[in-house]
């Protein structure tokens, strides 16, 4: 991992003052240091680092497969199903509600919380 010969020196962590040895990273996410530190996930609500680099991997292939799986059953469904219009509706009323919020620089919480936002009552 190193060449023969480099002096690697233990450094501590400015934030947990923890011994922090050689590729750990103090994560600011998590508020802890982390080994061979890749990333913090906000999708996993974790850091990426030595325990779970493989899993990660693994999780990221999965839900890749899953996704494509789920892509060529809806195209089929929607293949067997194209004379039927009610998709189509759906589809348009999801457009124009969205184009309303675009128009009226909304987000959709306000939209269905306006009563209980303070700022948009009045409105």
């Amino acid at each position: 991992m190193y060449p023969p010969g480099t002096s690697i020196r233990t450094l501590t962590c400015s934030y947990c003052n923890a011994e922090q040895p050689p590729r750990a990273k103090h994560c600011h996410d998590c508020d802890k240091c982390v080994l061979q530190f890749d990333h913090h996930c906000v999708w996993l609500g974790t850091c990426i680092g030595r325990g779970n680099h493989c899993q990660f991997w693994w999780y990221i292939f999965e839900e890749t497969a899953l996704c494509l799986w789920t892509g060529i059953l809806y195209i089929t469904y929607l293949k067997a199903n194209i004379l039927r219009v009610w998709w189509k509706d759906a589809v348009m009323i999801l457009l124009l509600v969205t184009f309303y919020l675009i128009l009226t620089y909304q987000t959709t919480y306000e939209l269905v919380r306006r009563r209980r936002i303070p700022y948009l009552r009045n409105s």
